[in-house]
């Protein structure tokens, strides 16, 4: 009910993991406990967005928490009935954050990627206000600001002095070339529109594509054609934001693979967009199509496959570009 929330007693709080959020998270339980003795902790989840609403007693205070923003909590969020928070926490924390708990670098930046995306539409929601670790002006500051935004109790005037700002966090490891080539590429793009909600060219290096032949592995750059049609390449299962974009691929062509048809097609919960074209001499082929992406929740993958077998040739893939298009 609208009174729970004006009453202070309730509070979103949704972000990239890391020790920003666990911090965020502590500021907010300190201080509804000043006033609301009975704290519960609830999941980001289908199951507990009815219970935002809930009458709940004057003791009790509730948090939601999670990381991964679905629909119904969006629509929550976005009608502005209760304070909102969104941690945008430091791509290389979160990414740490990630490795700690034994995900491999490239899951870990997929599942970031994820995170972000879902946050980007909702910065400009009434009642959100937006954590990060560029936005420290002394942990003090940050701490008064959250109170007033959650309308919890302010405290004591010294009470920041027990919520010093989270330490920094090493950068992940491996730090390879192309490792740093998707988090340069592919996350920080997509962390700076789960801040802004703007949207900037984004890349997919070779690095963050899956090879058909060796699933799991990333592709080489040189792909044989030898064998029946098959998919060479797929991946990267990570999201862009909504709206219209060009998608941009060059690929390196072999005299041996001309006339082996090939298709290159950008599904995600449907096809987004498909082009096929059989190269005619060996050479660099570049192809640029529209695709609209409609949910920044909706992760994507692109297929480059051969349409025929074929006894000989290969082609060389290196990334994939997509530009922000007016819609």
């Amino acid at each position: 009910m609208p009174g729970a929330a004006e009453a202070g007693a309730i509070c979103i709080v949704a972000g990239l993991p890391g020790p920003l959020l666990h911090w965020t998270c502590n500021v907010l339980h300190s201080a509804m406990a000043l006033t609301h003795p009975n704290i519960e902790h609830l999941p980001l989840d289908d199951d507990s967005v009815h219970r935002l609403h809930d009458t709940i007693d004057r003791a009790t205070g509730r948090l939601f928490v999670g990381n991964t923003v679905n629909e119904a909590w969006q629509a929550e969020i976005r009608r502005g009935r209760v304070p909102s928070v969104l941690v945008l926490e430091d791509a290389d924390a979160t990414i740490a954050h990630f490795q700690d708990a034994g995900q491999p670098l490239d899951e870990a930046i997929r599942n970031a990627c994820v995170i972000a995306m879902s946050l980007g539409d909702l910065v400009d929601s009434a009642r959100v206000m937006t954590v990060t670790r560029s936005n420290f002006d002394g942990a003090r500051n940050v701490v008064a600001e959250l109170r007033r935004h959650s309308g919890f109790a302010a405290g004591d005037p010294d009470s920041a002095s027990a919520h010093p700002a989270p330490e920094p966090v090493a950068p992940p490891l491996p730090r390879t070339d192309d490792m740093v080539a998707v988090l340069e590429e592919v996350l920080r793009p997509s962390c700076l529109y789960g801040l802004t909600g703007q949207r900037v060219p984004i890349t997919w290096p070779r690095a963050c594509l899956m090879w058909g032949d060796r699933p799991g592995h990333p592709v080489p750059r040189i792909i044989d054609l030898t064998g029946p049609a098959r998919i060479l390449t797929y991946g990267p299962y990570v999201p862009l934001p909504p709206g219209a974009w060009r998608m941009n691929v060059t690929l390196a062509i072999s005299r041996t693979a001309c006339g082996t048809p090939l298709s290159l097609k950008l599904q995600g919960r449907s096809a987004l967009g498909r082009f096929a074209f059989t190269a005619d001499q060996p050479g660099l082929y570049k192809a640029s199509f529209p695709v609209r992406v409609r949910s920044p929740r909706e992760v994507l993958e692109c297929y480059l496959e051969t349409e025929r077998g074929a006894i000989e040739g290969c082609i060389g893939v290196d990334r994939i570009a997509f530009e922000p298009e007016d819609s």
